[in-house]
């Protein structure tokens, strides 16, 4: 198998798993060399991921093919697999991280609309019933 094959396979099981995971995502098929850059795209998060399957680790330059894959307006992501090991590996900016550490503690929904206001209104009744049979 060939280095590109290894890397397709890594960007395969990288699809596969977050889809499994209910994460929207797709492979950019023949990657960087159209308008798409990266082997894979987040849309929600707006995110480039580059894979990288090789013996040899070489952060840097694979942290600079990433950034260049983002063309400086998407989030990017290095996704890695440890040489010999079935373990992979994202890399992202100290900024993102903390960027979606943020989001995970925002509500999803900051206000409720006025079906919802409602639904919670009669919720509430009904538990104050419950409440006070017991």
């Amino acid at each position: 198998m060939n280095t590109r094959q290894k890397g397709r396979q890594l960007v395969k099981e990288i699809v596969r798993r977050l889809k499994e995971n209910n994460l929207p995502c797709y492979e950019v098929v023949g990657s960087g060399s159209g308008l798409l850059k990266g082997d894979i795209r987040v849309e929600p998060l707006d995110l480039v991921i580059e894979a990288k399957k090789h013996k040899q680790i070489s952060m840097i330059n694979w942290v600079k093919q990433s950034e260049k894959e983002g063309l400086g307006i998407n989030k990017t992501a290095l996704a890695w697999q440890i040489p010999a090991t079935p373990d992979i590996r994202i890399d992202v900016s100290l900024e993102y991280f903390i960027d979606l550490l943020k989001r995970a503690e925002e509500p999803l929904i900051k206000e409720p609309d006025r079906e919802m206001k409602y639904d919670l209104e009669r919720l509430k009744t009904i538990i104050n019933k419950i409440i006070k049979r017991i």
